[in-house]
């Protein structure tokens, strides 16, 4: 809902500096009845001019102490109106009559009024007007819509030419007369002169004549130069400016970028892209002395132009928390989704958290439970990237056996038992999901019906509502020990591959994303458990690790081909030095342009103090990692 307030001295009033503003409306009240209960009321006395001027309803908007409030009463012509503010108000009260259905009001009269402070009663006339373009900017008034075909609620007139924005053919030049000679739809007014006319105009900064970029003059006439705030052809960045270190070097290529921080970091980082282009970072934060045993889940934006820091907000705290994932929440804000346990005395119980955290980093709200377990409940989860999700095994207290309970969505929303089996014991967990629709979830651990195999992998599909498959779709694989379970989409093939390690060997199965017996075991590289695995999207899979060589935080990387074999030598890369080095840790995330956003940190003792930092680097793509 729009509403339009002014702000003078330190009330609400005064109609020449009004300004538009956005606000969630905390209440509606329709025709004939009372929002509420509310504290105190007044009175609006409502006149007609001319005096036969008819309508069915009066639309109200009055400026609180509190924000804007929305009214609707059943009002035809002059009448008195009774309104529960539930606040202080005073200054401007405006009013529309208007007729038709809700869908689509039209409106026919508009008048404003204004009080002193706490004022019990308002004298109000409404005059004909109308709002053609549904904007709630009636024309017809002193204050006449600038676009009064064009839907403008914001009625911005950048060259303060008495025509909107919305409807100006020159948003940017002063031109009340709108002449368009050619039609285009741009005024004559800043029509004289064209980028790509060989002619340099004063507002531009070069002009070739042509408008090919690449070239030294870009396509609308910049000169493409490094450290121009524009990325142009060559550039991975540009962030106005040619000073290192800044995520954006000198010659405008990403670099690492590193920062110290407060407190230890509860685990390795992670990072998501909940947005396209918007890159978060999430890192549990020891919340300090004050609280033993909790973090706080503290997220960061990484500017995904310049690679430069962005905002931190803090969502929640927890106790031995992990972050399940993060995925676009609408309405300018995003969800992210963690387990944590409820007192942390080590026995449980669990419970899976969400919140709501704004894109603009202000504080999000009071984070919401989604599901609470008994104790021992959580016996493997994973992440299915794209959206916040997760599997839990919840061991009821009797009887002692394990039963799988999935989660996924924003908000979270329980779904369906992916299998009906029980288990003895599981103890690891991971999922993939394809982009065009469809899931594979993985698990180890013991089955109740046969403990005597020992311990199992198990298989499952799921189709796009996250419904399993049918149970001759499970797939059981026996493996006498597991240290680490890995779920992927490999998009050019279309399949899924999952992975399973003990430390030394690693097998691999290779699945179609509907239907058909897994490919394998196939033997691949051996993988740490630390190990995470990534699709690049041209048929291959990188696997990245981190490791404490002596005084090095170390990343080392591994080229795989599409069935986990080595396809290329390890590589590694120095991500922090120190003494003491007591924890190392990165996260790798594939963003939606093609790049890769690399994040770690990493914990050392300076002369014996505690010091933690946290870096990132922006990369062209995975094939571009050290």
């Amino acid at each position: 809902m729009r509403a339009r307030a002014t702000r003078a001295g330190g009330g609400w009033g005064g109609r020449a500096a009004r300004l538009r503003v956005d606000v969630l409306v905390a209440w509606s009240c329709l025709a004939a009845t009372t929002c509420a209960p509310f504290e105190g009321s007044f009175e609006v006395i409502v006149t007609v001019d001319p005096g036969d001027l008819r309508f069915e309803r009066l639309r109200m908007e009055l400026a609180l102490d509190t924000g804007i409030g929305v009214w609707e009463r059943s009002l035809s012509g002059p009448g008195t109106v009774r309104l529960e503010p539930g606040g202080t108000w005073g200054g401007a009260l405006i009013a529309w009559g208007v007729r038709g259905p809700e869908s689509a009001p039209e409106v026919v009269a508009y008048g404003e009024a204004s009080g002193l402070i706490g004022a019990t009663r308002v004298e109000l006339t409404l005059r004909p007007a109308s709002d053609p373009d549904g904007d709630w900017v009636p024309t017809g008034t002193p204050e006449e819509d600038n676009c009064p075909t064009t839907r403008n609620p914001l009625q911005r007139d950048e060259d303060d030419d008495g025509v909107g924005d919305a409807c100006d053919v020159c948003p940017t030049v002063e031109d009340p007369d709108q002449r368009d000679g050619d039609g285009d739809g741009t005024g004559d007014a800043c029509e004289a002169a064209e980028c790509g006319d060989g002619v340099r105009q004063p507002a531009e900064e070069c002009d070739d004549g042509n408008r090919t970029p690449g070239d030294g003059c870009s396509g609308d006439c910049r000169a493409e130069v490094c450290g121009n705030g524009a990325i142009d052809p060559g550039e991975g960045c540009d962030d106005g400016n040619r000073a290192p270190g800044d995520g954006c070097s000198e010659d405008c290529a990403h670099e690492p970028v590193r920062t110290e921080v407060t407190n230890a970091t509860c685990g390795a980082p992670r990072a998501a892209e909940p947005s396209p282009g918007r890159p978060w970072l999430l890192r549990f934060a020891d919340a300090g002395a004050s609280d033993p045993g909790a973090c706080d889940l503290v997220l960061q934006e990484v500017n995904g132009t310049t690679g430069a820091a962005g905002p931190v907000v803090v969502a929640g705290r927890g106790r031995e928390t992990e972050p399940l994932g993060l995925a676009a929440g609408g309405a300018g804000a995003f969800g992210v989704l963690w387990f944590e346990r409820v007192d942390g005395s080590g026995g449980g119980p669990w419970r899976l958290r969400a919140s709501s955290v704004p894109f603009d980093g202000t504080p999000p709200g009071t984070p919401e439970v989604v599901a609470e377990f008994a104790t021992n409940a959580a016996r493997g989860w994973g992440t299915w990237s794209g959206e916040p999700a997760a599997m839990l095994f919840e061991r009821p207290a009797e009887p002692a056996f394990g039963r799988w309970v999935e989660i996924a969505g924003w908000p979270p929303a329980t779904g369906a038992t992916a299998s009906q089996e029980r288990f003895l014991d599981v103890d690891l967990a991971a999922g993939a999901r394809r982009p065009s629709g469809g899931w594979v979830a993985a698990w180890f651990g013991v089955g109740e019906a046969a403990p005597w195999l020992g311990s199992v992998l198990w298989i499952r599909r799921f189709d796009a509502e996250r419904r399993a498959a049918d149970a001759a779709e499970l797939h059981r694989e026996t493996l006498a020990a597991v240290d680490r379970v890995w779920a992927v989409h490999e998009p050019s093939a279309d399949v899924y591959l999952v992975g399973a390690t003990d430390g030394l060997s690693t097998q691999w199965y290779r699945l179609g994303p509907t239907g058909g017996e897994p490919d394998g075991p196939l033997a691949g590289a051996a993988l740490p458990w630390n190990a995470q695995v990534l699709a690049p999207g041209d048929g291959t899979l990188l696997a990245a690790w981190t490791r404490v060589e002596g005084s090095n935080c170390t990343l080392r990387v591994q080229p795989l081909d599409g069935y986990g074999s080595p396809s290329g030598p390890e590589r590694s890369v120095i991500l922090g030095v120190g003494a003491d080095l007591a924890s190392c840790g990165a996260d790798l995330l594939p963003l939606s342009d093609g790049r890769v956003l690399l994040v770690w940190s990493y914990g050392c003792s300076d002369r014996g103090v505690p010091v933690y930092f946290l870096g990132w680097w922006l990369l062209a793509s995975a094939a571009a990692l050290p």
